[in-house]
C-alpha cells in the first residue's frame, strides 16, 4: 500500500499541474501553489508514504508545496479550517484526503468556488467540484474480505463488523461492499453485527439483517 501511495501522489500533483497551467498568474508567481491538507500530522508508515510522495512530485515539478493536518483524525472542523487557510493563503491547488464524507464537502466546495483545484486522495468527499479521486476501490476491498471469509468457513455464518468511523467514506464503502457479498449467500447468512469504534461517535452494538444498508450518521 505505501509503495502504492509514494506513486500516486506525484501522479495526483501531475493532474493538479494540468489545470493549474491553464489559470492566470501574477508576473511575482513563480511556482504553482499547493496545499496537502491530510488527515493527521501523527507518525505513521502510511501518512509518511503520503508527505513523501508529495514532497517527491513538489520537487519534480518545481511546486510551492505545504503540508498541514489537524492533530486528531477525526477533527473535520480542523480540518475545514485548514482548507479555508489554504484557499485564503493563495493555494492554486489543494490534495485533499476527507476526515468526513458529508462534512468536509462544504469547505470543498468553497475552495472549488475560489477557484482551487482539488484532488482528493485516498478518502473521498461528497462534492461534485473534485476535479480527481485517486486511491484504493474501498466497496471491492469490503467484497474481497467478505469473499474470503465465505471461502475459508463452512455452513452459516455469524458475522461481525467492527468499522472505525461511520462517517468516512472509506470504512462505509468497505463496509457496504462486505454486505453485499454476504447478501449473495442468503442459506449461509445468520446474522451481522456491526460496532463503529470510533472515539467522537460510539455507536452501540446493533443486531442488523445482513442486506441492511450502511448508516453513515444514526446506528
Amino acid at each position: 500500500m505505501t509503495k502504492t501511495i509514494k506513486r500516486l501522489l506525484p501522479a495526483a500533483l501531475a493532474v493538479l499541474l494540468a489545470g493549474c497551467a491553464m489559470q492566470p498568474v501574477d508576473s511575482t508567481t513563480t511556482r504553482y501553489r499547493v496545499a496537502l491538507v491530510a488527515k493527521n500530522n501523527r507518525d505513521s508508515e502510511f501518512w509518511d508514504a503520503v508527505f513523501t510522495g508529495a514532497e517527491a512530485a513538489a520537487t519534480e515539478y518545481n511546486l510551492q508545496l505545504t503540508i498541514t493536518a489537524p492533530d486528531d483524525e477525526e477533527d473535520y472542523a480542523a480540518q475545514n479550517q485548514l482548507i479555508a487557510d489554504a484557499v485564503e493563503n493563495g493555494a492554486q491547488a489543494i490534495v485533499f484526503s476527507a476526515i468526513d464524507y458529508e462534512a468536509n464537502a462544504a469547505a470543498i466546495d468553497a475552495a472549488a468556488a475560489a477557484g482551487v483545484t482539488v484532488i482528493s486522495v485516498d478518502s473521498a468527499v461528497n462534492s461534485d467540484n473534485v476535479a480527481a479521486y485517486i486511491g484504493a476501490d474501498n466497496y471491492g476491498a469490503g467484497r474481497m474480505a467478505a469473499q474470503s471469509a465465505l471461502d475459508g468457513m463452512e455452513g452459516a455464518l455469524c458475522v461481525g463488523l467492527i468499522n472505525y468511523e461511520v462517517n468516512g467514506a472509506n470504512g462505509r464503502d468497505r463496509e457496504q461492499g462486505a454486505r453485499d457479498a454476504f447478501c449473495g449467500k442468503r442459506t449461509r447468512q445468520d446474522h451481522c453485527r456491526r460496532v463503529n469504534t470510533s472515539q467522537r461517535r460510539q455507536c452501540p452494538r446493533t443486531r442488523w439483517p445482513c442486506c441492511a444498508p450502511t448508516r453513515r450518521s444514526t446506528c
